[in-house]
């Protein structure tokens, strides 16, 4: 079988963008310093996709997943933006390393 390498990226753009387009509602908060302090989503009211938390000086803090309406997942950042931990829906926790050693 041949793959069409132009229109299997163009299909898999399509897709990412109609998976992006599932939520139906955005909001965005900002701190005084103008920098965010969230960016949130919804579909039909319902929280949805990726919602992301902010410290005052721009870098993220925290995401968390949503699936209709459904928190499925939360990443934590230390305040380099490094990530160190996150949850999963039934609470199983996974601790990253926050440096670059092995």
């Amino acid at each position: 079988m041949i793959l069409n390498k132009p229109l299997l990226l163009i299909s898999l753009l399509c897709f990412s963008a109609a998976k992006l387009a599932a939520c139906d509602s955005i909001s965005v908060k900002r701190y005084e310093n103008g920098k965010k302090e969230f960016i949130k989503k919804y579909e039909d009211g319902q929280n949805c996709g990726f919602w992301k938390f902010y410290r005052p000086d721009g870098i993220i803090e925290r995401k968390e997943k949503y699936k209709k309406g459904v928190l499925v997942f939360t990443w934590f950042y230390n305040e380099e933006g490094k990530l160190i931990r996150s949850v999963n829906r039934k609470g199983k926790e996974k601790v990253y390393r926050a440096c670059n050693c092995h």
